[in-house]
């Protein structure tokens, strides 16, 4: 099976700490005989070599330091969404979308994996009504308190 694993997170090196356990579960999913593709966010410090799943990343914004969101920097004490949330998140949810697109139709996957609801989960959701490919979602427990706090991630939560 083809697994597209959606996320704004994912160990940028190998040294990276941020979000380890993305890792852990793509290299799981190729365990288990799955073809795995990650798609993520463009970052300056993405540097991976050797992994048995293919690291998709997606610009969203220009001049590249202004790449800020993801990688654990678009909330504080994982409790309030940064201003400067508001300002890039349509770019991401605009050009994630399209490249998740991309990858999609290309890659010809069989499943969409979310981790996140916003903006990972809404881009699934129109890439899968557009495409006709399943996804779904793996919470952490910081979604749980998005989508209760803040509208916008209930929305999508809630979406069939």
């Amino acid at each position: 099976m083809k697994i597209c694993v959606l996320t704004h997170t994912f160990p940028r090196n190998k040294k990276d700490v941020s979000a380890a356990f993305m890792k852990e579960f793509a290299d799981g999913l190729v365990e288990n005989g799955n073809k795995v593709l990650v798609v993520t966010p463009f970052d300056k410090e993405f540097k991976r070599t050797g992994d048995p799943f293919k690291i998709c990343t997606y610009k969203y914004i220009w001049p590249d330091r202004f790449h800020i969101l993801g990688y654990s920097r678009a909330m504080e004490a994982d409790l309030v969404l940064r201003k400067h949330t508001y300002v890039l998140l349509p770019f991401m949810l605009l050009f994630g979308t399209l490249k998740l697109y991309q990858v999609v139709k290309q890659e010809k996957v069989d499943l969409i994996n979310v981790h996140w609801i916003l903006p990972n989960g809404l881009m699934a959701l129109v890439v899968s009504k557009l495409t006709g490919v399943p996804y779904v979602v793996t919470l952490p427990g910081t979604d749980a308190y998005l989508a209760y706090r803040y509208k916008p991630f209930g929305i999508v939560a809630k979406s069939k």
